[in-house]
């Protein structure tokens, strides 16, 4: 589950950096205490390598507890950006 203001930036983020071909090569997650997990994940793309850190915590709801991704971040280079502009001129 994400919340909606992360929903949003992950849908334009996946627009953003699909030209870039994104794959992720390595997850690493560690317990930052009970009911909290942070990770990062090692994403190359054609124009070099970056790292998308995300937060996990345990949320209850009406039936049971769920993981919800609170935190999302991968930042993206100018340069990143420019061969995104490129790739759509064509």
């Amino acid at each position: 589950m994400l919340r909606p203001d992360l929903l949003a930036s992950l849908t334009s983020l996946q627009a953003t950096a699909a030209p870039l071909q994104p794959r992720v090569r390595k997850v690493v997650a560690r317990s930052q205490g009970p009911g909290v997990v942070e990770a990062v994940a090692v994403v190359t793309l054609s124009t070099g390598v970056r790292a998308l850190a995300a937060r996990f915590e345990k949320h209850l709801d009406d039936h049971d507890a769920r993981w919800r991704c609170t935190a999302l971040q991968l930042r993206l280079t100018t340069g990143d950006l420019a061969t995104r502009r490129r790739y759509r001129q064509r």
